[in-house]
């Protein structure tokens, strides 16, 4: 069984902003690639079939909106403005508007490859030091979109590598208790505390802060070198070092 879930009225305003900065979430008109070409993402409904950099075409199982007053949100709740072209040459192609913690896929697909010589997925509010990409501290209220797969998934907004909805426990507890019970009815309940319903995770997260400090100064720094990312982990708390060919390599800190 699949559900489409609208219940703007029914989630007050406080609980709205808190989730709007918790859960992954796509603002109005922002295009999905899919079966059928780039598609708004508010048009979408369960069972059509979204483009996956992994998995091919993948039927949507669950999409959910909500409507989020503004007002009086610190701004590091506030959505997150990636500009055309901010994260490398024609990506996005167009400005790309998503929620703080909604997570972008980094060093592939034209992605900031200068920066990260592998691929892992870095939450929006994680690349403020790029030029381009800011909070939208002057936005007063917007209506989100997201939608979970069968899987975490790499999904393309925009021309931009992102993810769906993992629909992991800090999701589900932003969540009513009849959305919960929805969810698990098509993806069964979480048999560990910190499972999520679609996990594992379509890549390696990074650390919001240890992100932020390396790319200030990565881009201070000349030549092409990159933060390093391997398995699941930071590789080492001395940089730069070098790399198997010799060259200058930025490594962060490692995560347990």
């Amino acid at each position: 069984m699949s559900l489409n879930t609208s219940n703007a009225s029914g989630i007050n305003a406080g609980a709205s902003n808190v989730q709007g900065a918790t859960i992954v979430c796509f603002a109005l008109g922002t295009l999905i690639a899919t079966r059928s070409g780039e598609v708004a993402v508010e048009t979408l409904v369960v069972g059509d079939l979204v483009m996956t950099l992994d998995h091919g075409l993948q039927p949507i199982q669950w999409i959910r909106f909500h409507d989020c007053p503004l007002d009086g949100v610190e701004q590091s709740r506030k959505p997150m403005l990636f500009a055309a072209g901010s994260l490398g040459e024609g990506v996005p192609e167009q400005d790309l508007i998503v929620s703080p913690n909604h997570r972008i896929l980094v060093g592939g697909g034209r992605q900031l490859v200068i920066d990260f010589a592998e691929e892992a997925l870095v939450a929006a509010k994680a690349l403020t030091p790029l030029a381009g990409v800011r909070h939208m501290a002057g936005k007063r209220r917007i209506t989100w979109v997201h939608f979970a797969c069968d899987r975490h998934e790499v999904v393309t907004a925009n021309g931009c590598l992102t993810e769906s909805l993992l629909l992991a426990p800090m999701v589900l507890a932003c969540l009513t208790a009849k959305e919960r019970g929805d969810v698990e009815a098509i993806f069964g309940r979480k048999t560990a505390l910190l499972d999520a319903l679609n996990g594992p995770l379509a890549r390696v997260c990074l650390p919001v802060q240890e992100v932020r400090r390396a790319l200030k100064s990565h881009r201070r720094m000349s030549g092409a070198r990159h933060i390093q990312v391997q398995g699941h982990r930071y590789l080492n708390k001395s940089w730069p070092i070098a790399d198997r060919a010799g060259n200058a390599a930025l490594r962060s800190h490692v995560v347990p």
